[in-house]
């Protein structure tokens, strides 16, 4: 909690393909972590046991890239405004991740 700004936004995009995805944007340090908590165990159980976490760059910002094999299956990013995370964005629509 500490690590979020008060007003903290989380952008997802699952495409309406990803169950338990954000429809819309959630702002607020206390609605993000709730989401968070609440969606966590679904993401994870959604993913194939040879799942992996990368550090690459996307569109010129660190990211977090979940494969399998050479599969993407989400892409975050979070922005920092004055020593905290200020934007979250995940991008998880099969779609837009066909070029990761």
């Amino acid at each position: 909690m500490n690590l979020l700004a008060e007003e903290v936004t989380f952008w997802g995009d699952g495409g309406g393909k990803v169950k338990g995805a954000a429809t819309r944007p959630i702002t607020g340090r206390v609605a993000v972590a709730r989401f968070f908590l609440a969606t966590g165990n679904l993401f994870r159980s959604s993913l194939p046991k040879d799942a992996r976490v990368e550090l690459e760059e996307v569109n010129g910002q660190p990211a977090l890239i979940i494969r399998a094999g050479e599969r993407a299956f989400s892409v975050l990013t979070i922005e920092v405004e004055a020593g905290r995370i200020g934007t979250i964005r995940v991008v998880a629509n099969p779609e837009k991740l066909t070029h990761v």
